[in-house]
This record gives C-alpha cells, structure tokens and sequence, in this order.
C-alpha cells in the first residue's frame, strides 16, 4: 500500500534486514522515485546502509548525518561530518534524477535547519580541465567558503598558490588536486600525494563544496553582524563578531548559523514533492529526545557560569532553539506532504471488534 500525504502508514513486523529489503523494493519497483529514511541514530544509519547496498548495490544512496557536536557547542561539526551534510545538500539541489535515490538522515539530522538549496547550488564549483576559468574568481571562491590558505596542502578544506599552479583539496575528497594554469585556461588537473606532494595521474574535473555551512562571504559576514547587533545589543570584545568581522572561521561559529543565512529551511525542502519518508522503528523517540536535550542545553546557556568556574571564557550568547532547529510540531508540518511510513518491530495493533 502507500500512505497518502498527511498520513502515516504503519509497516509492522520490519525486522532488522527486512526493513532495508523494503526500503530497497520501494524504490526498485517504481513505487517512488526518491525516499528519505530517518534512523534513528548514527549506528542505524550505517548499517541501514550497509544491508540496502547488499540487497540492492545499483542504487543510489545519499547520506545526511548530525553534527557531531552537542547543542551550543563551543566547538565546530568535524570537517568530514560538515563535507558529506553539503556533498548530499548539493546532489539534492541539483534535482534530476540518474535513477531512484535514497536519502539516509538522522532524527538528530532532520531536526536542524540548514541553507536554503539555491544557496547551496550557488556554491558548488565545478572545473574542467581544459576549460577556460577566472583564476581570481576561484580563489575568492576559495576563501568565501571556508577553506584555508596555507604553504602546503596537508588535510581538507587547505590550498596553496605557487606561480601558476594551485593546489587544493576540496573537502570531502579523497586526496588534494593540483591545477596548472596558463593563462586563464586550466591546463591540467592531477591528483597528488598530501604526504610526498607528489603528483599521482590526471583527472578530468574537480569538483568544490563549501568546508562550512556558513558560507563567509561579504553578504553573509554583513548579515551576521546586523543581526547579532540587533539581537544582543551593542557588545564590545566579543571574539565571535570580531572573527567574522575580520572574515575569518571561528570555533563554534556554525551555532549561530541563522544570523548568516536568515532563511534557513527544513531539510524536506530539498526532496522531491512525491517523494516518500519513512521513519525507523523508535524513531519518533528519539526525535523527541533530542528536541528536549536541545531546549535543556538552551537554558543552560542562559545560566552565567558560577565565578571563577569558565575560565575565562568568551560570554556564550545563545540563539532561541526555534532558529536553527525544529521543534516536534514543525517536523510534522515539514513532513505533512509527504506519503509517510512508520517502520515497526512489533505486529499490527488488533483490531477493533465489530
């Protein structure tokens, strides 16, 4: 059967392996073109994965992970947690399809707000060897979204620019290029060693995402400062507001991410309209937990810190939860289009007598 949208069907008995064998059938017998599962934590997600790409290895799967740190953090999401949330924001805003998509999120995922798509469209970089490219143009590109300049190319999100040659590893890839201009044409694009910073073999084209989900350009550092001003009143010394002042990255800055970018969506934005969810068993608990933890860690921010016990550190101003996440309510309304399946280990409820 399939759930209208606005209702939910309940799939009982989806024990572990049968309920990828569904997932996997959904979109193999045309059902749906696209469907998006939310695990409900990270150990499910990976091994949902795993079992729909044994049973079903030609489809295509995206994967939406949480940021892996806590609510108010005063530190960032790791890079590599950062790169595969906008390598997957990214293919879905390009829309289209090579065929049926499944999209793997967390409950803790899909409460946090992100970019709006066209912003994400907007910066996804692509270049082709061979092709004709604005040298300055890039590196601003380089610069706006986080990446850092640096003499040697060691890890993601590093580049470095020597004569006519520049040499960057995208986030989220595997291992660092370097690309050979002559002139305004991209001569050549090779793949190199971080460690012996030996090239490795040519490649055809190098594709570039943001290292963040704050994408520092003018407009956004401009954004933010308006807003944080307006919020928290004319404060002084505050090292969050002179780093993005001084368009620089700041520890934790990610936070505070509806002051860069005040339209932040759901992430159902991204998915096709007909597209279908499904919720994994324990799901719905585990969203509900983490929209508790979340308004838990809020208030605790709102508490100074006893004297003498912060150390000296920067006063944390924190934004309202409903900014940058989502509460129960707006899941259901962020989810209320789309044909819904719950998952469930357990039988059917009997039915009612006649």
């Amino acid at each position: 059967g399939r759930a209208a949208g606005g209702r939910t069907l309940l799939l009982a008995h989806a024990l572990e392996g049968l309920d990828a064998v569904h997932l996997a059938r959904r979109l193999k017998r045309g059902g749906v073109a696209s469907l998006m599962h939310i695990a409900r934590d990270g150990t499910r997600l990976a091994l949902i994965e795993r079992m729909v790409r044994f049973v079903a290895p030609e489809l295509e799967i995206v994967t939406i992970p949480a940021w892996d740190c806590l609510p108010y953090d005063r530190i960032s999401p790791s890079a590599g947690v950062m790169a595969e949330r906008l390598r997957t924001l990214a293919r879905l805003a390009e829309g289209g399809g090579r065929g049926p998509l499944l999209v793997l999120a967390t409950a803790n995922a899909i409460l946090q707000k992100v970019p709006p798509p066209e912003r994400v469209r907007a910066a996804h970089f692509r270049a082709k060897s061979g092709g004709r490219i604005d040298r300055d143009a890039l590196l601003g590109y380089l610069e706006r979204n986080g990446y850092h300049r640096t003499s040697a190319v060691v890890e993601a999100g590093d580049y470095a620019v020597r004569g006519g040659l520049l040499d960057v590893f995208p986030s989220g890839a595997a291992q660092p290029v370097r690309l050979d201009f002559f002139g305004s044409t991209l001569e050549s694009i090779r793949a190199f060693d971080p460690i012996s910073q030996r090239t490795q073999g040519k490649v055809d084209a190098v594709e570039l995402l943001p290292v963040s989900e704050v994408l520092l350009d003018t407009a956004a550092a401009d954004s933010f400062k308006a807003a944080y001003l307006s919020r928290f009143g004319a404060v002084t010394g505050d090292p969050l507001l002179e780093a993005v002042e001084a368009g620089r990255a700041f520890p934790g800055m990610e936070h505070w991410l509806p002051l860069f970018h005040p339209a932040l969506v759901p992430v159902t934005h991204y998915l096709d309209p007909r597209a279908e969810v499904a919720l994994d068993h324990l799901a719905r608990d585990a969203i509900k937990a983490r929209a508790a933890l979340i308004g838990e860690h809020y208030e605790a921010r709102l508490q100074p810190p006893a004297a003498g016990s912060s150390f000296g550190s920067a006063v944390y101003r924190p934004l309202p939860p409903e900014l940058l996440y989502l509460d129960e309510g707006g899941l259901a309304r962020a989810l209320e289009p789309f044909a819904r399946v719950q998952l469930s280990i357990f039988g059917p409820p009997p039915r009612p007598p006649t």
